[in-house]
């Protein structure tokens, strides 16, 4: 989602006067308190105009714990945006257009297109059992994944996630994935059969854990991965899966 130009245009010159006259902004109890913050602020800036994000958030949260305004959430959000932290960015925005004063129009504006724009843009993934009767615990980035939202739409930061799950008398699954943005992905869980995958816009190949490849290729526009239990890298781009044995598998389009 693109902000119009007169408005992202009035939002730089909000954060440029801002970084000028942070002193207005900022309640110290002390002029040196007063001088740190400013100078934390302006050192924060620099390091989010050189792309050095991490250590840009870390400087503005010091500034927010004396001051927590919508100028230094905004610069967090965006922060986090750059880092692909759409979740945490939105969190961000949002709370810029509660704190956003009568003088900030523009900022509150530009931070609820953010915010819908993250949200908008967060990969969705889909777990599904092969088996629904085995009884089966499922987790997500180490995070177990509730029975009422397997076959529900998990919406992720794009990047790097993981996918395990051990049903009751069967091997582990471990899955590993890399989610674009705006990319949807299902992976169904099967314990058994013959492993099958269809990748959004992909390239696939059945592969030995040595590393070799062979198999056929998959260019499709739906993102279905369905994996035998064992293990696998999946990716928007492309599809690695592997069985415990290490056994070579063939690889079928789901859909034509």
């Amino acid at each position: 989602m693109h902000m119009p130009r007169h408005l992202a245009s009035n939002v730089k010159v909000l954060l440029a006067v801002a970084a000028v006259s942070f002193t207005h902004a900022v309640y110290a109890q002390t002029e040196r308190d007063l001088q740190a913050a400013r100078s934390l602020f302006n050192a924060a800036v620099h390091e989010e105009e050189q792309k050095k994000f991490e250590r840009a958030i870390e400087k503005f949260r010091k500034v927010q714990a004396v001051k927590d305004t919508a100028v230094v959430r905004y610069r967090v959000g965006a922060c986090l945006e750059a880092l692909g932290r759409l979740d945490e960015a939105a969190v961000e925005y949002d709370i810029v257009v509660a704190k956003a004063e009568a003088g900030q129009r523009d900022l509150s504006a530009s931070a609820g297109q953010k915010a819908s724009s993250a949200r908008q843009r967060m990969p969705l993934l889909t777990v599904k059992l092969a088996e629904p009767q085995v009884e089966t615990e499922v987790r997500i980035d180490d995070q177990v994944l509730p029975l009422q939202r397997v076959g529900l739409e998990q919406k992720l930061n794009p990047g790097r996630h993981v996918v395990d799950a051990v049903g009751k008398g069967r091997p582990p699954f471990h899955a590993e994935l890399d989610l674009r943005e705006s990319s949807k992905l299902e992976v169904r869980i099967s314990f058994g059969g013959v492993p099958s995958a269809n990748a959004s816009q992909s390239r696939a190949h059945s592969s030995r854990r040595d590393g070799s490849h062979r198999g056929p290729s998959l260019q499709r526009t739906a993102g279905i991965v369905s994996i035998v239990a064992g293990s696998a890298v999946i990716a928007t781009g492309f599809v690695l899966l592997g069985v415990r044995e290490g056994k070579i598998s063939s690889i079928n389009a789901l859909c034509p």
